[in-house]
């Protein structure tokens, strides 16, 4: 049985998204130079990757610059020591990570550091979604309200079939990280709402909207 989870994030100041959104850009942590880093065509295929995997081994393997930071921080979603974290992240946009909930301290060793979610580039866009396994590798529990990852094969494929032909209005049902009304939003929907049942999504969806 999944248990409802406290949503890790924090809407913090708009400078604070700006802050962040400025250095994932300028680090190149976009969908094309993530694939290409991991060997991928799309990255609806990392979810389908083993451990084993040479993909899944990059992805969590040794951090020579800041997108291999990036990728095992927020795609891998494995430990990174504050000092590693330190060399390839500035101190402001440390703190607006922190600030917003994306970069945390691990309780049990204040050492090293995670994220609560995941965070990656699709479509575009920087989606954040539930995470999909633990950062100790321990057994992973999905909560009732999970929210479904923005680069799930099936989002994908969901995505692939939407019509792209100009709208005026894009209303985007049980929307959990609200990819599609934003996605739709930048590419052909002159208006796009985000609806979801749960209130952890619509605030993954805002979270989305800010970033």
């Amino acid at each position: 049985v999944g248990t409802v989870a406290m949503w890790p994030l924090r809407f913090g100041s708009p400078e604070q998204f700006n802050v962040v959104r400025a250095f994932l850009q300028r680090e190149r942590y976009s969908e094309r130079t993530v694939c290409e880093r991991l060997g991928l065509e799309g990255l609806h295929q990392y979810l389908n990757l083993s451990p084993s995997n040479g993909a899944a081994s990059s992805a969590s393997g040794e951090v020579s610059d800041e997108l291999d930071l990036l990728i095992r921080l927020f795609l891998a979603g494995l430990f990174v020591s504050r000092d590693l974290v330190g060399s390839f992240v500035p101190d402001a946009v440390r703190e607006s990570m922190e600030a917003l909930g994306i970069l945390s301290t691990d309780s049990a060793a204040p050492e090293r550091c995670y994220s609560p979610v995941v965070l990656y580039p699709v479509k575009g866009l920087y989606i954040a979604s539930d995470r999909w396994s633990n950062p100790d590798g321990s057994p992973f529990q999905i909560g009732d309200d999970y929210v479904f990852p923005g680069i799930h094969p099936l989002t994908h494929d969901f995505l692939e079939i939407l019509p792209q032909d100009p709208c005026d209005k894009l209303l985007d049902l049980c929307a959990g990280t609200a990819i599609a009304a934003l996605w739709a939003s930048t590419r052909y929907a002159r208006q796009a709402w985000a609806v979801d049942i749960t209130e952890r999504s619509t605030q993954f969806a805002e979270f989305n909207r800010l970033l």
